[in-house]
């Protein structure tokens, strides 16, 4: 039960990044390197944070059906 936890905790952690990371995007659009860095970081934590989130769930389905 512990993994579970804790693998749902860093997928909540990438998306948090990914939300701090596009704020950062906004606040520096005039800059346009950081503009970019800050942009793709974002996507990227938003992706593998919801595929991180989606996978911890069915392997917790899949646990507990076999379970019943």
């Amino acid at each position: 039960m512990e993994t579970y936890i804790w693998r749902l905790l860093t997928a909540m952690f990438l998306l948090l990044m990914a939300a701090v990371l596009a704020v950062f995007a906004f606040l520096l659009q005039d800059a346009v390197f950081m503009l970019g860095l800050c942009f793709y970081g974002a996507v990227l934590c938003a992706l593998i944070g919801i595929t991180k989130g989606f996978l911890v769930m069915i392997d917790y389905h899949r646990a507990h059906k076999d379970e019943e």
